[in-house]
């Protein structure tokens, strides 16, 4: 059993993978189906480039944007798929089975709301191309996506990650749409930020896994095991399939692991749980002392 008390991130990280470790078979497996299909797709998209320089420039461009949506889809996605997951096995392991996860019909609205926005951060920037392609010429129109793509991109990793408290809750605490979104603002205020270290812990640690990767590649190619191009873009698609795969799986029990972390810094939730487990105690000696009389 892992104590409960407040963790600093680098202890969030090490009992979100303790605990991964646990379903890490079925979590990884539903990640990889999630991520698997869009890397196929921007496989199909990097296979199929023309020779036209400007029609490279914008399908490489569209690339990069489909890429960086699948990230934050496949996260999105597998925090509200793996979220009951990652609860039953903190409860199972922290609370023996004290607590159970929630039913709530407001999940999947969130889950379709959440990946609805990223959805339209995609096609947003497709269609502003192509609305700039109308405009101007495709140089400009590929250089003026691209700035608009860093300046939304970068704060759309934060939003992605503030958004993610309401998987947890909506699997332990249930309710609404709209009293879900408001306890996640009220989590946010407290512990947002310890979230985002914790998570950037975890992506570090992910991508030094990598380089092991990188070198096989360069091994395989080197040993001409793939002699095609398109062959050595679907083993890259492959492995960075497998790379957001992992990162997702993760990323659920993370927020599980952080959702409880804030609840035992700033609402005493440990404390809760102790006065739980002692009147659950007690009443068990109680009809054992009745049972004796």
């Amino acid at each position: 059993m892992i104590s409960l008390f407040p963790l600093r991130p680098i202890q969030i990280v090490d009992v979100s993978f303790q605990l991964l470790r646990k379903r890490f078979i079925k979590s990884f497996f539903i990640a990889l189906c999630i991520s698997l299909p869009l890397q196929t797709l921007l496989w199909i998209l990097e296979s199929s480039q023309p020779s036209d320089t400007n029609i490279q420039g914008r399908i490489v461009l569209i690339i990069a944007i489909v890429q960086f949506f699948t990230v934050g889809f496949s996260l999105t996605l597998c925090s509200y798929l793996l979220g009951k997951t990652s609860g039953r096995v903190y409860c199972e392991t922290i609370f023996n089975n004290l607590y159970q996860v929630q039913k709530s019909s407001a999940r999947a609205i969130l889950a379709l709301y959440h990946v609805g926005l990223h959805l339209i951060f995609a096609f947003g920037l497709i269609g502003l191309r192509y609305l700039l392609g109308k405009i101007v010429i495709d140089t400009s129109a590929d250089v003026i996506t691209a700035l608009t793509f860093v300046i939304v991109g970068v704060p759309w990793i934060f939003i992605t990650l503030y958004l993610g408290f309401a998987a947890p809750i909506s699997t332990h605490e249930g309710g609404t749409f709209t009293s879900i979104r408001k306890r996640a603002r009220q989590i946010n205020k407290v512990h947002y930020y310890k979230l985002v270290g914790v998570y950037c812990i975890c992506l570090f640690m992910i991508l030094v896994l990598v380089i092991p990767s990188l070198t096989a590649i360069q091994l395989i190619l080197a040993k001409n095991f793939v002699t095609s191009d398109v062959g050595t873009i679907a083993l890259i698609n492959l492995i960075i399939a497998v790379v957001i795969a992992s990162i997702s799986a993760v990323y659920s029990f993370i927020l599980t692991v952080t959702y409880f972390n804030a609840r035992i810094e700033y609402e005493g939730f440990d404390i809760a749980v102790s006065i739980d487990q002692t009147e659950m105690e007690g009443g068990m000696r109680g009809k054992l002392f009745d049972s004796v009389a």
